[in-house]
């Protein structure tokens, strides 16, 4: 249940964006959102994909679970900022090689893009008290990005349109963000920021 209920919720909050926008503004602006997140959905697969081959095997650790995490916390760090930061001042023409009408979604993509750094480090925070069985930080991490992205959807896209959706999403990110650090200082993981900067 800590798990599950999470992951609805980030079912919920990756994807209700575009159905929101849809609804305030229609398909022209949904469309240009749901390809932004599409193209940071790629991005973030790298992160995805460490993480998920490292749980099994944080699972069967008995020791060195946090420099493991650490450590795929670097590389995720590593892969996905050179590409984000190389897509970011070109968004116009990434999306524009998908077609001239999702141009208009180019802001959007930036704003999500700033997500790629918290939420890797979000992951590992998570995916380390998962695999020691702290139930309850899994929740509060989870709980904590997602449910107010989709608050937010509701506020802010009616305002801004996919711009409001995109700044939902990213503001669940970094609010997650928040609650992971104070997590791995409740459970005693050092992080070397400097290191990771």
């Amino acid at each position: 249940i800590p798990s599950w209920i999470p992951t609805v919720m980030l079912v919920i909050g990756s994807h209700l964006g575009t159905v929101v926008v849809f609804s305030a503004y229609g398909p022209g602006q949904a469309a240009s959102y749901f390809i932004a997140i599409a193209i940071f959905s790629a991005i973030d697969a790298i992160r995805n994909s460490l993480f998920s081959i490292a749980f099994p095997i944080l699972s069967a650790m008995d020791d060195g679970r946090k420099k493991f995490v650490w450590r795929i916390i670097k590389m995720s760090t590593v892969i996905s900022l050179p590409i984000t930061f190389a897509i970011i001042p070109y968004t116009s023409e990434v999306l524009g090689l998908i077609g001239p009408n999702y141009v208009q979604g180019s802001i959007s993509l930036k704003i999500i893009l700033l997500s790629i750094f918290p939420l890797g480090y979000l992951f590992g925070i998570s995916t380390l008290v998962y695999s020691i069985g702290n139930y309850r930080h899994v929740f509060a991490i989870g709980i904590g990005t997602n449910l107010p992205r989709v608050l937010l959807y509701f506020i802010l896209v009616p305002v801004y349109g996919s711009v409001g959706a995109a700044l939902s999403f990213t503001t669940g990110s970094v609010i997650g963000f928040a609650i992971s650090i104070l997590v791995a200082k409740s459970i005693g993981m050092e992080i070397f920021w400097r290191e990771l900067a």
